[in-house]
């Protein structure tokens, strides 16, 4: 019998919609922030180029293509409690662009590494994560991840001499 479980992609392309709002000081007259991640086709494209969205009011918005999310079956815990959470994640790792605002460099699906960037003191945003990442990551966890099995350790009467 031939195997049917579908063959999951080795990375998923997508883009980070970042939006300009009101800053909240005089020293900061707006501020730059990812709103949502984009997967699939649309996705493709240079990095590192930004392509303008029809402006709203006060609010600017840039599509950032071309950002490749690949999973490693070492994350595969992490990934896990992020599917468990109320609302799974993406996480935007953001750098030094333009002289006006930070931009896009990574997005992760990793909690652990969403956290090493943090206290590299990188500025990660987190994002919700589309329905299609949402199942691949489901079927990635299912493949790929074992839980740990707890032990409780055993329990040595205090008078009883080390050995």
């Amino acid at each position: 019998m031939a195997d049917e479980s579908p063959t999951l992609p080795e990375r998923f392309t997508v883009a980070v919609l970042m939006e300009r709002r009101q800053g909240v000081t005089s020293w900061q007259p707006h501020v730059w922030a990812p709103v949502g991640l984009i997967a699939g086709a649309v996705a493709e494209g240079p990095v590192g180029v930004p392509l303008a969205m029809p402006a709203d009011g006060e609010s600017r918005r840039e599509l950032w293509r071309g950002f490749e999310v690949r999973l490693h079956r070492d994350e595969a815990e992490s990934y896990y409690h992020n599917l468990v959470a109320p609302r799974p994640l993406a996480f935007v790792v953001m750098r030094e662009g333009a002289a006006d605002h930070r931009v896009p460099a990574i997005v992760t699906l990793c909690f652990d590494e969403a956290s090493a960037y943090l206290e590299g003191d990188d500025q990660v945003e987190p994002v919700a994560m589309p329905a299609e990442l949402v199942q691949w990551l489901e079927h990635f966890v299912i493949e790929n991840y074992v839980p740990e099995r707890r032990t409780r350790r055993e329990r040595r009467a205090w008078n009883e001499k080390s050995r």
